[in-house]
Parts: structure tokens; C-alpha cells; sequence
């Protein structure tokens, strides 16, 4: 009994462990819908199947191992063999299907990008995103595949993909160029420590424009809160802008948050004193001050 115990715990632990090695080797693309290109769609099927071998596996392991009580230790010996084996054969399966020489296949990345942006630019937007899209299946992040996907869904309208795009890319951008400012916390960038950021100014204004193109996602959406959101992003990258001030403030009034709208405005004020509209703000806020907060639009 003992020993049936101990041989079924082995069982469940390599397949854990193998499961573990396999199951990554199946990437997806989270954000993008990848089955309008044939290739693929082939690809896909296949992976289905594998992951459809794989759980059958896995569920003849459990099974065994439900009845380790059984009295032929042999017959889960043999099981855990051919379990072994078959995960192996899947494993070795879907690295032949994937395998292409590194070279090679920056080499297909560089130029499927580059025919994305000149069928974008001829405003033929379908031809566009399959080409972004299968070189997003040599390289899941490369960033210049999203930015031409988030300027050609923006230019479609399609907004859900444009807002979802987008987030990802301003995110990409943070991370590869190591973007202090990038976490959406409220600051105000002082000469003393404009250089503590690697990331230069060309790619803050980078990604703040993403945010700002983000929002606008978000209000042809009816979004108003993500769009808010998108612009205190664009505020914490570039905190200087007035533009971004400009348009944080007017989400700050038009969402009723009086006491952020009086902050943006100082700000404002500090960063662009000369600025036409900020008696035009003053006055809206004045205006704001009289209405109970309850009544305020939210």
C-alpha cells in the first residue's frame, strides 16, 4: 500500500515538473488576434492539439493516481513511462515547428514592418495589420509592430484595439528605456533632478503622446476615467507639457474632481504663466466651488 502511495506521489511530481517545461513553449499574443493570418491559423490548430495530447496525459496520470489502491503497481509503472515519453515527443514536436535561424528571422521582422508601414500609408489598413501582426510572431514585443498597429487602428476607429495597443506600447517604451516617470505617480520634474531619467526628452515626448492618443481612445469610448488616467500618465512623463496640463485639467473638470482641477491648474500656471486659458480655468472652477459635490459629474 505504502508503495503504491509513494510510486503514484512520483507520478503526479515529474508530470508537475514536466508540465512546467512544456506548457511555456505555447506563447500567445495577448492583445493581438493573430488567426486572420493563415499561418497562424495552421500554427494554432496544431497547438491546440498538442495542448489537447498533453491534457489527455494529464488526465490518464490523475486517474491512475486516483487509484493508487489498485493492485498492479506495474500497469502505473508502464503509464508513467509512456506519459514521459509522449510529453518528450511534444516537446521535441513543437521546437522543430519553431526552429528558424536568428538571422533569418530578424531579417523577415525588419521587412515585414517595414511593408506594414508603407500599405498604412497607402491606407490599405487590413494588409497593414496582418503584416505587423505575423512579424509580432517573430518577436511578441517588438515595439515598432505595435506603434504602427496603434496608429492604423487609431485611424480605423477602432478604438478598443487602438486603446489596447496603445497601453502596451507606452508600457514597452517605459521599460526599454528605463523610464523613471513611467509609473503614473504624480510629480513635477525640478531642474534638480530632470537628469536622474536615462530616458531622454524625445522619449518622454514619446511616450506621453502615446498616453494623450490612449485617452482619446478612451473618451471616443465613453470612457472618462481611463481617459483621465491616461492623462495623469502623461503628466507624471512630462510634467512640463502644457498641453498634457491642458488636457488633464479639462478631464479634471469635466468629472467633477475639483481639488485635482485647482492642483493642475497651479501647475499649470507655474509651468506656463503666459498662458491665455488659465483665467478661463479660474473661472470654471470658480464656477465648480458653488456646486455641492454630490451634484458634481462624476
Amino acid at each position: 500500500m505504502y508503495y503504491y502511495a509513494f510510486f503514484s506521489a512520483v507520478i503526479l511530481v515529474s508530470l508537475v515538473w514536466l508540465a512546467r517545461i512544456v506548457v511555456p513553449k505555447f506563447p500567445q499574443l495577448a492583445i493581438i488576434d493573430t488567426s486572420i493570418i493563415p499561418e497562424e491559423r495552421e500554427m494554432k490548430k496544431k497547438r491546440e492539439l498538442l495542448r489537447g495530447k498533453m491534457h489527455r496525459t494529464m488526465t490518464g496520470a490523475s486517474r491512475a493516481v486516483g487509484g493508487f489502491m489498485a493492485p498492479k503497481a506495474d500497469a502505473v509503472r508502464d503509464l508513467f513511462r509512456g506519459s514521459y515519453r509522449r510529453l518528450l515527443d511534444i516537446e521535441r514536436q513543437f521546437k522543430r515547428e519553431k526552429r528558424i535561424p536568428p538571422a533569418a528571422a530578424r531579417e523577415r521582422l525588419v521587412a515585414l514592418v517595414a511593408e506594414g508601414h508603407a500599405l498604412a500609408k497607402e491606407s490599405r489598413y487590413p494588409e497593414a495589420e496582418k503584416k505587423f501582426i505575423e512579424a509580432l510572431g517573430y518577436d511578441p514585443r517588438h515595439i515598432e509592430a505595435y506603434r504602427g498597429l496603434a496608429d492604423l487602428y487609431l485611424e480605423e476607429k477602432r478604438f478598443d484595439r487602438a486603446k489596447e495597443t496603445l497601453a502596451y506600447l507606452a508600457k514597452a517604451l517605459i521599460r526599454e528605456n528605463r523610464c523613471i516617470h513611467g509609473s503614473g505617480i504624480r510629480t513635477f520634474q525640478s531642474e534638480e533632478n530632470a537628469g536622474a531619467c536615462p530616458a531622454s526628452p524625445a522619449v518622454h515626448a514619446d511616450i506621453a503622446g502615446r498616453w494623450i492618443a490612449l485617452a482619446a481612445a478612451c473618451q471616443a469610448l465613453g470612457q472618462d476615467k481611463g481617459a483621465k488616467d491616461a492623462y495623469e500618465r502623461a503628466v507624471a512623463v512630462e510634467p512640463a507639457n502644457p498641453r498634457n496640463l491642458d488636457l488633464l485639467l479639462e478631464a479634471c473638470i469635466m468629472g467633477g474632481d475639483k481639488r485635482r482641477a485647482d492642483e493642475v491648474l497651479l501647475q499649470l500656471g507655474t509651468v506656463n504663466p503666459e498662458n491665455n486659458k488659465l483665467e478661463e480655468f479660474g473661472g470654471r472652477l470658480k464656477a465648480m466651488a458653488a456646486v455641492p459635490e454630490g451634484r458634481r459629474r462624476k
